[in-house]
């Protein structure tokens, strides 16, 4: 559970932990990592703003436990923000993940199975896409849950990216 590492109570209501060990929406989380590096290393055009080749994003574990908590905190109560239900916000969140930072980036998305309609969503999205592309990011890490039977009120997948 999320209680010590995320400063919330992600993970009471299911019994999921995610501050380690198995994750369910890990293949999508590491397949979209990859996708989101090979259109770096391209380039992209974001609402009329080009970008050439960036880097590629390191996966880095306490991003990687904000953005899971942050995608089953969303699940178990229901909502889609990037603002906790406990008034927090991403860099507060990488922070009680034991990752010190003057400040981060989210990316979250809802609804998709996959990690192309994620990645698809994200580069229809100006804000989202200026994220990924934008080479000053260099760290990252995803968090990826298919809400099958944890809330039937919530979205069926909620995907959370943090980058530094």
């Amino acid at each position: 559970m999320c209680i010590s590492a995320c400063g919330s109570d992600a993970g009471v209501e299911s019994g999921i932990d995610c501050t380690g060990g198995s994750w369910q929406g890990e293949g999508v989380e590491t397949k979209l990592l990859g996708l989101i590096n090979a259109k770096r290393q391209t380039g992209h055009t974001c609402e009329g703003q080009a970008f050439v080749q960036a880097g590629p994003l390191t996966n880095v574990s306490e991003l990687t436990i904000a953005a899971r908590c942050h995608s089953l905190d969303q699940v178990e109560k229901a909502y889609f923000a990037h603002e906790g239900k406990d008034g927090s916000n991403p860099t507060d969140r990488a922070r009680r993940a034991g990752y010190e930072t003057p400040g981060v980036a989210e990316n979250i998305a809802a609804g998709n199975p996959t990690a192309e309609a994620i990645l698809e969503q994200w580069l229809d999205s100006t804000a989202h896409c200026i994220n990924l592309m934008n080479p000053a990011y260099t760290k990252s890490g995803l968090g990826h849950i298919h809400n099958d039977s944890i809330n039937p009120d919530a979205w069926p997948y909620i995907t959370t990216h943090v980058l530094e």
